[in-house]
């Protein structure tokens, strides 16, 4: 039914574009896979390490901050 649709030269023409589409092995796409887990555990790392310097450099500015109180009330 589909054929009837197309003339002869549009229906080569179609069979030549489907041979030219290349079917993608299973271990490229596990590869793929495989890679983009790893990607995605480098990106979650990189947060949880951002997470960990934030959190020290808090704790590094409360200690600051107590440390000035302290010299401020050392000055009266």
């Amino acid at each position: 039914m589909v054929a009837g649709l197309f003339n002869r030269e549009e229906s080569r023409s179609l069979r030549e574009q489907n041979r030219s589409i290349k079917v993608v092995p299973m271990e490229s796409m596990e590869l793929l896979l495989a890679a983009n887990a790893v990607v995605w555990l480098g990106v979650c790392g990189y947060i949880a390490f951002l997470a960990g310097q934030t959190g020290r450099i808090r704790r590094r500015l409360q200690q600051l901050e107590l440390k000035e109180e302290s010299d401020a009330r050392d000055d009266w």
